[in-house]
C-alpha cells in the first residue's frame, strides 16, 4: 500500500460527536441527542451540510451560526425538498416515453429504433442497442417481458420498450431522433429543440440527485441550463444553484395549471416549514422566486 496515502481511521459515534465539536459546532442538546441522529445519518454525509457555515481558512464552523439541530434541520428540509421534485420529474419523464414513442413508432414503425437510419448523426446505435439490452436483462422477471418474449418472440414495439428506458436514455433518445420528431414533441410545449435538449439533460441530473438522496442545498450543480434569463446567467450564485435548475424543470412541464397551483404552492409551504434554518439564497432563489418560476 502507498504510504503516502492515509486512510482515516474507524470512529465510534461517541468519537464522531467529539469531532463535530472539535470543528466548532458546540451547540449540541447533548450527547445522546447527536449520536441518535448519526445512527441514521452516516457522519460524512450529514457534515456536508455544515458547509455554508464552515470559514475558508481555519476549515471550522461558525460556532455563532451554527447548532445541530439546525444542521439537521437542513438536512430535513433537503430530503423533503428531493421527494416534491421527484414527484414533478416523474411526470417528466413519463410525458416524455410517451412523446417518443408515439411520435417515432408514428413516423417510421414500432420497431423501426431497431435502424439506425431512423435517427440523427450523433446516434450511436450500437451503444444504444447494448444500453437496451443490458436494461432488458434487468427485467427479465417482470411480466411485461415474458409476456413479449412468450407472445411476440422477443420483439418489444418502441411504446412498451420506453416503459423499461433510464430517463437518460429518453433525453438521449429524443436528443438523437430525426427534427421533424424533435420539433413536434418542442412545439407542443412552446419551446424550441435546443431548449428540450438542454433542459432534458439538466432534468436527468436533477433526477439522478433526488433518486439517489444528494444533498440539493448549497449544491453548486455543473450541468447549468443554457438559455437562461439574464439576470441568472450574470450571477454565477444563482445560475449554477436550484433556482436555475427549477426553471429548466418548469419549462419541460406541461401541466401549467398543476404547476402554480400544486408545485409552487408546496414549494412555498416547505420553505416557510423550515424558515429558521433555511436560507433561500444557498439555494440560489430570489425574492421573487414565484413571479420567475410560474408557468
Amino acid at each position: 500500500m502507498d504510504d503516502g496515502m492515509e486512510i482515516k481511521e474507524f470512529k465510534t459515534f461517541e468519537e464522531q460527536v467529539a469531532k463535530l465539536v472539535e470543528h466548532g459546532c458546540e451547540n449540541i442538546t447533548s450527547e445522546e441527542y447527536a449520536i441518535n441522529i448519526l445512527k441514521r445519518i452516516n457522519y460524512y454525509r450529514l457534515t456536508a451540510y455544515f458547509l455554508p457555515f464552515r470559514d475558508e481558512k481555519t476549515q471550522k464552523y461558525n460556532n455563532n451560526k451554527i447548532s445541530l439541530e439546525k444542521v439537521y434541520s437542513l438536512y430535513q428540509f433537503d430530503s423533503e425538498l428531493r421527494l416534491l421534485l421527484m414527484e414533478y420529474l416523474e411526470d417528466i419523464e413519463l410525458y416524455f416515453r410517451t412523446q417518443i414513442a408515439y411520435h417515432h413508432a408514428n413516423q417510421y414503425g414500432a420497431l423501426a429504433y431497431k435502424n439506425s437510419q431512423n435517427f440523427n448523426k450523433f446516434h450511436k446505435h450500437e451503444e444504444f442497442m447494448e444500453n437496451l439490452e443490458k436494461e432488458l436483462s434487468y427485467r427479465r422477471k417482470d411480466p411485461v417481458y415474458k409476456h413479449h418474449q412468450l407472445k411476440y418472440d422477443g420483439e418489444f414495439p418502441l411504446w412498451v420498450l420506453v416503459e423499461f428506458f433510464s430517463f437518460g436514455m429518453t433525453s438521449k433518445f429524443y436528443a438523437d431522433s430525426l427534427n421533424d420528431i424533435q420539433s413536434i414533441i418542442a412545439q407542443d410545449l412552446k419551446l424550441k429543440t435546443t431548449q428540450v435538449r438542454t433542459y432534458l439533460e439538466v432534468a436527468v441530473v436533477l433526477r439522478n440527485y433526488c433518486a439517489h438522496y444528494g444533498r440539493l442545498y448549497y449544491r453548486s450543480f455543473t450541468k447549468i441550463p443554457r438559455q437562461l434569463p439574464s439576470f441568472m446567467t450574470e450571477n454565477i450564485k444563482i445560475k449554477n444553484r436550484l433556482m436555475a435548475q427549477l426553471y429548466a424543470i418548469k419549462q419541460l412541464y406541461g401541466d401549467n395549471e398543476k404547476w402554480n397551483k400544486d408545485f409552487i404552492l408546496r414549494l412555498r409551504a416547505l420553505f416557510t416549514k423550515y424558515q429558521s434554518s433555511i436560507r433561500l439564497y444557498h439555494l440560489g432563489f430570489t425574492n421573487d422566486w414565484e413571479v420567475v418560476l410560474k408557468k
